[in-house]
């Protein structure tokens, strides 16, 4: 009993809550804005725009996993090489990173302005659902040439987060969500829907300008989140 305790109470306990906590808050958040996205987007064609929207997600999800990947690809090798003392490695990590969300951005945009229509007929039916045609296919053609913002996002984020360096990383997601929400709520019902679309890459910019602002300052390079002995 006094061993568990040790662990939930002791250094690595209090390591492991400071690094999960921001976390699971982003999720919350976020889980809340894709409900409040839904009745957004509800409140203009109905259950045709709500179709669109899901089919139009179902692409954008694709890059999306990149994105986290990326993100994911990115903290573990902070925390490795910021554990063996290699911080320029872990900075040539962060530089390829951006390499790499480049070539699969310009590959999705490509991908999103030329076959959108095959891609949309993958999860909706076009002909039958003009309307939410119409909505899916604008989302898609603009979306896609944002997406690179949320690749170097996730990438930045996962600088921050391999280090352990998560309070800045926690505030800039709020953020991001917060303007997505507010921008879509208050624009969106005077100009269209449409700016349910401009607030997501808002957000994903305002987002990544923070975390790349204070990966700029140094300060993640001297929070690892495992010390060794």
């Amino acid at each position: 009993m006094a061993n568990k305790q040790s662990l939930l109470t002791g250094a690595p306990g209090r390591s492991l809550l400071l690094f999960a906590l921001p976390i699971i808050i982003g999720n919350l958040f976020q889980q809340f804005y894709n409900m409040a996205d839904s009745v957004i987007v509800g409140r203009f064609v109905g259950e045709q725009a709500l179709a669109a929207v899901g089919a139009s997600y179902s692409f954008t999800n694709i890059f999306i996993m990149v994105a986290i990947g990326g993100g994911i690809g990115s903290s573990v090798l902070t925390s490795q090489y910021l554990g063996a003392g290699q911080l320029e490695r872990a900075k040539e990590g962060y530089r390829i990173s951006y390499i790499i969300i480049l070539c699969f951005g310009a590959i999705i945009f490509i991908v999103s302005q030329l076959f959108y229509r095959p891609l949309l007929s993958f999860f909706m039916e076009i002909e039958s659902s003009p309307v939410a045609y119409a909505t899916g296919e604008s989302y898609v053609r603009f979306i896609g040439c944002f997406l690179s913002f949320l690749g170097f996002k996730a990438c930045t984020d996962g600088i921050l987060r391999g280090a352990g360096d998560v309070i800045v990383y926690m505030l800039g997601n709020l953020l991001n969500l917060s303007i997505r929400v507010a921008v879509a709520q208050l624009c969106s019902p005077v100009w269209g829907i449409q700016f349910v679309w401009y607030a997501v890459p808002l957000g994903w910019f305002v987002n990544y300008v923070i975390s790349y602002l204070w990966y700029r300052t140094g300060h993640w390079k001297r929070k690892e989140l495992v010390k060794g002995p």
